[in-house]
This record gives C-alpha cells, sequence and structure tokens, in this order.
C-alpha cells in the first residue's frame, strides 16, 4: 500500500517544530515498516524533494494567493495531481478537509483543529468573520467529500457535528518515541518550576500565562517559568518581553526558544507542572507529551484538555476566573504529590506510536474495503 500522507512538514535543513509536524514524523515514520509512505507538503517557500527516516517528502511551492481562498481551489488541485503522480492507493490529510476538495482518491482526514475557530486569532483582523463562515462551510463541504474522519478528541465532535454522520474514527495523536525511551530523571519537589510550551503568539495566550505567573510570583517567590517556543508574532512577542521587564520578571522567567526532542524531554522532567492557557486548542501535542513523562497538566477545563485532564490525577483543572485565583490553585497542585509514574504509565498506553499506527492502518484497510460507498454511514469507533 502505499500512502500519500498531506500536511505540515519543515523544509530541507530545519527541525521538526509544531504538533502537526510532530504527529506526521511520528506516524510516518512508524508506518514505513509496512507501507511505502510520501509526505506532501503543500505551503513551502522552495519546491524540494528529500528522503528522511525511511519516507519520501515531497514539497510543493506556495501559491501567490489568500489561504483561505487558496487553500480549496488551486492547493488542493495541485495535491490532486501530486498524488496521482505518486499513484497513492489512499491519502491521509493532517490539517484542513479543503485540501482534499478535489481528491478523487479513498481519502481521509485527521481533524487537528477548528479552522473556523482558529482563523480568529490570525494576524490579519479585516474581514475575519467572512473569512471563518466561509471556512465553516467550505471545511464541511470538503469533510463530506473526503468521507473519513480521524478524530483525536471528543472535542471535535463537540465541535464538528457532521463527523457523527460520517466513518469515524477515535485515534490519539502518537508522540516521539524519545518521549517514552528517554530515563525519567525526575527531581521531585526539587524546584517549584512551571514550563509552558508553544509558539509565542496570541492563540497560545502567552502574554495571559506571563500575567498569571505575575500573580503567581508575589504568592509563590521560589517558583520559576521556562517558556518554550518561537515567536511567531514579532509584536505580540515584544509586547511579552515589555511585561516581563515592567513586572521585575526577568530573573525567574527563561525564554528558551523552540527546543529540540532531547531537550524538551529534559525540560519536562525537570518542571513541576505544564501550563497551558490556550484560548483554542483540538488535543495538544505537548500535553500528550507532557502526560507520557509523567509531568502533570494545569489548564482550564475547556475545549481538547478537558477530556486529557482528570482533575487530581494526572493535573488540575484551573478554575478560577481571576489571575489570583488561579495563582491559588497552582500553589495548591505544588503542595500536591502527583504521581508521576502512575501517569506516565498510563498516557504511553494512549499515545504509544506503535499502536497508534496499527489503529491508523486498520482504518486504512477499512476505507480501502469499503470505498467512498461507506460515507455518511456513521461512526466506527
Amino acid at each position: 500500500m502505499r500512502v500519500a500522507m498531506i500536511g505540515d512538514y519543515p523544509p530541507p535543513g530545519r527541525c521538526v517544530s509544531g504538533g502537526v509536524e510532530r504527529v506526521i514524523d511520528t506516524l510516518a515514520s512508524e508506518l514505513t515498516r509496512s507501507l511505502a509512505v510520501t509526505v506532501v507538503v503543500p505551503n513551502s517557500a522552495e519546491a524540494a524533494t528529500e528522503r528522511v527516516h525511511g519516507f519520501e517528502v515531497v514539497h510543493l511551492r506556495r501559491l501567490p494567493l489568500p489561504g483561505v481562498l487558496r487553500y480549496w481551489t488551486f492547493e488542493a488541485l495541485a495535491l490532486s495531481r501530486a498524488v496521482g503522480r505518486l499513484r497513492a492507493d489512499i491519502v491521509h490529510i493532517h490539517g484542513p478537509a479543503g485540501w482534499g476538495m478535489w481528491m478523487k482518491t479513498p481519502c481521509l482526514v485527521t481533524v487537528h483543529g477548528i479552522p473556523h475557530r482558529d482563523i480568529n486569532f490570525s494576524r490579519g483582523r479585516r474581514f475575519r468573520w467572512i473569512k471563518a463562515a466561509m471556512m465553516k462551510l467550505l471545511e464541511r463541504l470538503a469533510r463530506r467529500n473526503c468521507g473519513n474522519i480521524i478524530v483525536i478528541n471528543d472535542y471535535v465532535g463537540d465541535e464538528l457535528p457532521d463527523v457523527s454522520a460520517l466513518p469515524h474514527q477515535l485515534i490519539r495523536n502518537p508522540v516521539d518515541p524519545r518521549f517514552l525511551a528517554a530515563p525519567r530523571q525526575t527531581a521531585a519537589g526539587a524546584e517549584r518550576r512551571l514550563v509552558t510550551v508553544g509558539t509565542v503568539c496570541p492563540r497560545k495566550n502567552a502574554l495571559g500565562i506571563l500575567q498569571l505567573f505575575a500573580a503567581l510570583a508575589k504568592t509563590d517567590p521560589t517558583v520559576t517559568l521556562a517558556v518554550c517556543g518561537d515567536v511567531t508574532d514579532r509584536a505580540y512577542g515584544d509586547a511579552c518581553l515589555r511585561f516581563i521587564a515592567a513586572q521585575g520578571l526577568s530573573g525567574r522567567v527563561a525564554l528558551f526558544g523552540n527546543l529540540g526532542m532531547d531537550d524538551l524531554v529534559r525540560e519536562y522532567d525537570r518542571s513541576s507542572l505544564l501550563l497551558i492557557l490556550s484560548h483554542q486548542e483540538t488535543a495538544p501535542m505537548v500535553a500528550a507529551e507532557a502526560l507520557v513523562r509523567g509531568l502533570p497538566i494545569a489548564a482550564p477545563p475547556t475545549f481538547g484538555l478537558k477530556n486529557m485532564i482528570v482533575h487530581g490525577v494526572n493535573g488540575i483543572h484551573l478554575k478560577s476566573s481571576t489571575e489570583a485565583g488561579r495563582a491559588l490553585e497552582i500553589v495548591a497542585a505544588l503542595d500536591r504529590r502527583f504521581d508521576r509514574n502512575a501517569i506516565a504509565a498510563e498516557a504511553a498506553q494512549l499515545y504509544a506510536p506503535e499502536r497508534v499506527a496499527a489503529l491508523t492502518l486498520d482504518f486504512y484497510h477499512r476505507v480501502l474495503a469499503h470505498g467512498r460507498s461507506s460515507r455518511g454511514n456513521g461512526a466506527s469507533r
């Protein structure tokens, strides 16, 4: 079987970064044990072809059109032609379903985000509500055309009710094997340390995290914060730096930028809590990665995070609506003794790449066996 996997992947010479890139890198590497996999990357700065980790990566050059107009038209047609040249048996899209709008090859989509909500945090403010409404309609039509959906979190079904009428399967994101294999070196109680992982941008709410940490720092004079992630919005990043300086937090906030896997493993191991305050999430990779390292999470009970955190077991739900209230909740969590070995053991069963690959391969076979006649026949859970 030849699989064409469509989605984000770094250009030659760059390391894997965001959540979707990590999923594709891990899943494609695992599937190459039994399949021929080619990753097709739209939106690349330059056309290129390379081979990594046993699979081929084909970069398609970005077309000069606004994204909301481009991705389901010319970009989708270019992807369909690329899949035809590869003679793929099945197409697996990681990202917007619109990439598969004109796909003739049997196709499935892993829904990693809710595009019409994510667009609310894009850079351009003009006509944002029109773009969101347009994407909501287009994505629904494209999901119907693709016909088969992988749901990474039950939150997807809550936000996209049309998915329940399509053949779909709950398959969680896989974590990179290094998060599972590396010996854990947790210094429990040695540090009261928070870590946040993600791009420094409005959707991830980095400034909100800093504001909460400022309130926490007044309550707990020993706590520190590590911020791991690239700045993708320069003006927003500058605002964060100004806030750190104004609050006198420079000595207690470490800005590491984007970290490689091995460094990120060490950051999880030496931290006390992963803090997530995003304005929109589905099933963040950083949460899965932290859990397989046994690191508890502090986050509001919203979006997909409410399904990933069991309050008091593998983290806490931040229920207060104020920074001062949330600071007290975090202090209580830092004082709590979480069973990090139990957290890691349970998460390893859910996010192990070999398990995710086996479930994905089984779904591929069912899609090919039933073809597009399965469209609209309901769940496959």
